[in-house]
């Protein structure tokens, strides 16, 4: 986050409405009443075009902090591509929140003003996939139709037990297409059916799927 407080700096807090209801929504409270107790000025939205709309319109004349990702990781992928130069804050108030668990953002709205107001910023990596920006992972192959699956027909808050029905029917019947993989650190291409790239050290169900990754090695 940007370091200072004060009534010249804002938080800007995107909200997804399908993530965070009960404890989650009273840490979202929380988070505005602990931000305006430190100095901030505090805006929410759960309409995308209206904040950014807001920040357009902001540029110049009012100093924004950080945008606060207030929902899952699909929360944190659509901010990190709309807005990337502008620091993220993460309350984690979806199914798995893999970037937050691995940064220790807890679902706690007064801790997460303290991390605002201490104004550390850690730089991440990201890549690109088929034009969009990434910070965890992207996939190829029975994963990825799983989670199209799931988000697909989502229509409201999401846990881990909607993954079941579309992994036990990947496993029995997905059409599996063969990809070739190139690496510099590979000495030869690869080839399998199922490919996953990670940045992050866990996947969901904190499955260690890549120990040793580190999102900021480069």
């Amino acid at each position: 986050m940007s370091a200072g407080n004060g009534t010249d700096s804002w938080v800007v807090i995107q909200r997804n409405p399908l993530s965070g209801s009960g404890r989650g929504g009273r840490e979202l409270l929380t988070l505005v009443s602990a931000l305006r107790r430190r100095g901030y000025r505090v805006r929410m939205f759960s309409d995308r075009a209206q904040l950014d709309r807001w920040v357009v319109r902001a540029a110049g004349d009012r100093r924004i902090c950080c945008i606060v990702a207030a929902g899952g990781d699909g929360t944190v992928a659509d901010l990190v591509n709309r807005h990337p130069s502008i620091p993220l804050a993460v309350l984690p108030l979806g199914t798995e929140n893999l970037l937050a668990k691995y940064l220790g953002l807890r679902r706690d709205g007064e801790f997460l003003s303290g991390v605002i107001a201490a104004g550390v910023v850690r730089r991440l990596d990201s890549a690109f996939c088929n034009g969009r920006r990434f910070l965890l992972m992207v996939s190829c192959g029975p994963d990825a139709e799983v989670v199209e699956c799931v988000h697909s027909r989502r229509r409201g808050h999401i846990s881990r037990w909607d993954y079941v029905g579309p992994v036990i029917r990947s496993l029995l019947s997905a059409t599996l297409y063969r990809f070739e993989v190139t690496a510099a650190e590979l000495s030869q291409p690869v080839s399998g059916v199922h490919v996953i790239v990670s940045s992050v050290p866990k996947y969901g169900f904190d499955f260690p799927f890549s120990p040793a990754a580190e999102p900021d090695d480069g």
